[in-house]
């Protein structure tokens, strides 16, 4: 069995383009349903380990709490679109053709309020399909920008944790002759 990740920001590392995924899946996909709480738990631990065992720099940390911040952004936005398209499954229109009934209708106005309500029920899916379609095109253009910025700071992030993780090189001595008993600089 692998071990586990040493710190949060390895965890990130590691995790990274997988938790986009999950993050930015199609509105006709079903999302893990611990994508949210297990992205607020690393942010929560990133920010802890910041404050009092960092394993790299201010500024690395920084940049994964933004990144955590941006999946949540993104979690935000797109069950505000599921939401909405939900609400679009609803059937549209008037809301009862009932009240418009004959109290003892004869059979041709009963074929008549059949093909009525047929021709509503057909003209309801159809408005319901185009916005539904139209909020899974949203989605799609709005998980390019996501895309985009998270990957953004992912690598930002990865530059960031591999220049914290270089340890300076010891001076080398200047290439000049030092003349006995002279001290080289510092």
């Amino acid at each position: 069995a692998p071990a586990a990740p040493a710190s949060a920001i390895d965890t990130i590392a590691e995790t990274g383009p997988a938790t986009t995924g999950s993050v930015l899946v199609p509105l006709d996909t079903k999302q893990p349903p611990s994508v949210r709480a297990d992205i607020t738990a690393l942010r929560e631990k990133l920010l802890d380990e910041a404050a009092k065992t960092p394993a790299s720099s201010p500024d690395t940390y920084k940049v994964a709490v933004a990144l955590c911040d941006s999946w949540l952004a993104a979690l935000d936005e797109r069950d505000k679109i599921v939401a909405a398209q939900s609400n679009t499954q609803q059937p549209m229109g008037t809301a009862d053709m009932d009240s418009s009934k004959a109290v003892h209708p004869g059979y041709y106005e009963l074929k008549k309020e059949q093909q009525e309500a047929n021709k509503k029920k057909q003209d309801d899916k159809k408005e319901n399909a185009f916005f539904s379609d139209a909020q899974k095109q949203q989605w799609q253009q709005r998980c390019a920008l996501w895309q985009k910025q998270l990957d953004q700071l992912y690598a930002q992030m990865g530059d960031l944790r591999r220049k914290a993780s270089q340890t300076p090189a010891a001076p080398t001595p200047p290439a000049t002759a030092v003349p006995s008993g002279a001290l080289p600089p510092p």
